[in-house]
């Protein structure tokens, strides 16, 4: 009995898990990672090195370069433009800048006595590895009337003209 909820309870959430076409499932399983500023400017090529809390996502084996307890964040700005223009010349510009924390994360070490090891090292973090924040906003004016706009549409004329 336990094996059939399980199979169907599998099944429930199965149904959930779909893209919208194939450039979404691409789009949502691409990370772009991030990290602290010296990973980041080293080209993200500290997952062999370690020592770093950026790199502690690449290769978790890499905290037992640290020798100190460590508490750190970084952040990180994102910045875009949208412009936007409708039929008739009415043009929209929008900026848009938003700082967003990337990375939050502490690094507790130890000296253990009366055992063969010399440190131990526990981590815990937060990293962000995409943004999908596309929101903009348009306004305007334009020619012409809601029937004009589904008469065009029911002559197959779409929003790129």
């Amino acid at each position: 009995m336990r094996s059939i909820l399980a199979f169907f309870l599998t099944i429930i959430t199965m149904i959930g898990l779909q893209a919208q076409s194939l450039t979404d499932a691409v789009r949502y399983s691409t990370l772009i990672p991030g990290g602290t500023a010296r990973v980041m400017g080293a080209g993200g090529s500290f997952g062999a090195m370690g020592g770093d809390f950026g790199s502690l996502s690449i290769n978790p084996a890499g905290l037992a370069d640290y020798r100190s307890s460590e508490l750190m964040f970084s952040f990180s700005m994102n910045s875009g433009e949208t412009n936007s223009a409708l039929g008739q010349g009415s043009l929209s510009t929008e900026h848009r800048n938003i700082l967003n924390l990337e990375n939050l994360g502490a690094v507790f070490h130890s000296r253990v006595n009366g055992s063969d090891l010399m440190t131990s090292n526990f981590a815990i973090g937060l990293q962000q590895f995409n943004n999908f924040s596309q929101e903009f906003g348009f306004s305007g004016k334009t020619k012409g009337t809601i029937v004009e706009r589904f008469l065009e549409l029911a002559n197959g004329v779409d929003a790129d003209g």
